[in-house]
């Protein structure tokens, strides 16, 4: 979720906690928000996301990140073009 919302352009942590409290519940499920048991979903505070960004080193942050968005585009791939054939002549 924080690294759509880093992509879309916040320019920091409290930019990035305050697009995740603007997302309406059906973005968040999208996003793997966990539901809490009462039923609501909520983002992460800026105290959260600081903590989280602070344990992680950046190198292994920069993989998670590529990682995620590269199996995100594959999988976009695979839907709009079907399954491959092998190479064309």
């Amino acid at each position: 979720m924080h690294a759509c919302a880093a992509v879309s352009g916040a320019g920091g942590i409290g930019e990035v906690a305050e697009s995740g409290q603007r997302a309406c519940r059906s973005v968040l499920a999208a996003l793997g928000v966990h539901r809490h048991p009462l039923g609501w979903r909520r983002s992460p505070s800026t105290a959260t996301i600081g903590r989280v960004l602070a344990a992680l080193g950046g190198d292994a942050l920069d993989r998670a990140v590529s990682a995620y968005l590269a199996g995100q585009h594959r999988a976009a791939e695979s839907a709009t073009t079907g399954p491959s054939h092998g190479s064309s002549p």
